[in-house]
């Protein structure tokens, strides 16, 4: 809820008009916002996590096992969100993402995957 008040003057004598206005829309809509911005909206992956675990196995690689990461980069993919739609595109995303969820299952390493 947001209140505003405002002194005015009504037939001569001092009063205020208050205003209350239901934000609930506004306050759930930067919610949502706040959460776009941390975490991808397809796989949930908090956004910074896989820099942050990148950056902890890089400055540990003496000690620790080789590490490495895979980049794919889907040629055309844009086509396919541009003809197909958004909804589609997303879900081949999720069929790839399940792939390497299962690949990562079979193993007991810690492993991160990330859309950019």
């Amino acid at each position: 809820m947001e209140v505003a008040a405002s002194p005015f003057t009504h037939r001569g004598k001092p009063s205020v008009q208050v205003v209350m206005r239901d934000i609930t829309a506004r306050k759930k809509a930067d919610e949502r916002l706040s959460y776009l911005a941390q975490y991808d909206s397809l796989t949930a992956c908090h956004r910074s996590l896989f820099h942050d675990r990148l950056e902890q196995t890089v400055a540990q690689q003496g000690a620790a096992p080789p590490c490495g990461v895979l980049f794919v980069d889907l040629d055309r993919f844009k086509l396919v969100n541009d003809t197909l739609g958004h909804a589609i595109g997303d879900e081949l995303l999720k069929q790839g993402g399940g792939s390497a969820r299962r690949q990562r299952q079979r193993r007991r390493h810690h492993r991160s995957v990330r859309r950019r």
